[in-house]
C-alpha cells in the first residue's frame, strides 16, 4: 500500500507540476489526471479491503476446539 501512495504521488506530481516550458503546446506526452486516478484507486481500496478482511478474520476467529498441547 505505500508503494502505491508512493506511485500515486509521483505520477501525481508528475502531471500537476511539470518543468518550467512545458505548456500544452510543448508536444510532451501528458497523463490524464482521471485516468491516472482509474487506474491507481482500485488496486489500493483491493488492498485496504484486503487488510480489513484479514484483521478481522483474526478478531473474530473461532477459538480451537482442542486445548493446546501441555510441555
Amino acid at each position: 500500500m505505500a508503494l502505491a501512495t508512493l506511485l500515486l504521488m509521483v505520477l501525481m506530481g508528475a502531471t500537476c507540476a511539470g518543468p518550467a516550458g512545458s505548456g500544452p503546446d510543448a508536444g510532451g506526452a501528458a497523463v490524464d489526471t482521471g485516468l491516472l486516478l482509474a487506474v491507481l484507486v482500485p488496486p489500493v481500496i483491493l488492498v485496504s479491503l484486503a487488510w480489513l478482511a484479514y484483521i478481522f478474520r483474526l478478531l473474530f476467529r473461532e477459538p480451537p476446539e482442542e486445548p493446546p498441547p501441555k510441555r
